[in-house]
């Protein structure tokens, strides 16, 4: 009795992953980049307090959400990741396609600004607030890529 009673200690103690934990790591580091750089917009939007929210600050933001809205369908499927692979590949497929529309909104936001805006502090606000917006869809688009490494290690 006293060798199945450590027996089960041992297993109680001992988890085991289906992925390397080195794998799990840089996803849950690249995930908290995301909310970080979310975290840092509101921040910024917060302490500068800008005279006027430009419309590609809402679509960017509209971005964010998308993205965050496929990461987490995403995460939700890695468990049967060894099944099926289809519904993964796609999501992670969608952040690289969101992640490059965001690039051409904060493109041409920037265009528009450095254009059209006369008062130089705004201009620095806006550019930093969006700046960070547009970093988060860049870090989603990181996690998928991380996702489709784990993909082809653990399919």
């Amino acid at each position: 009795l006293v060798g199945s009673e450590m027996c089960i200690r041992d297993r109680n103690e001992t988890f085991i992953t289906p992925f390397d934990r080195e794998d799990i790591n840089h996803l849950s580091a690249t995930m908290d980049d995301v909310t970080d750089l979310i975290n840092s917009c509101a921040k910024r939007i917060m302490l500068y307090s800008p005279k006027v929210m430009p419309e590609a600050a809402t679509r960017l933001a509209m971005f964010v959400r998308e993205s965050a809205g496929f990461l987490v369908q995403a995460i939700d499927e890695l468990d049967i990741l060894k099944k099926s692979t289809t519904k993964i590949k796609e999501y992670c497929e969608q952040l690289g396609v969101i992640e490059k529309k965001a690039d051409d909104v904060y493109e041409h936001f920037l265009i528009d600004l450095f254009e059209n805006e006369t008062d130089a502090i705004e201009v620095i606000k806006l550019k930093d607030i969006l700046h960070e917006l547009e970093r988060a869809t860049d870090a989603s688009e990181a996690v998928g890529k991380i996702i489709k490494t784990m993909i082809v290690k653990y399919s």
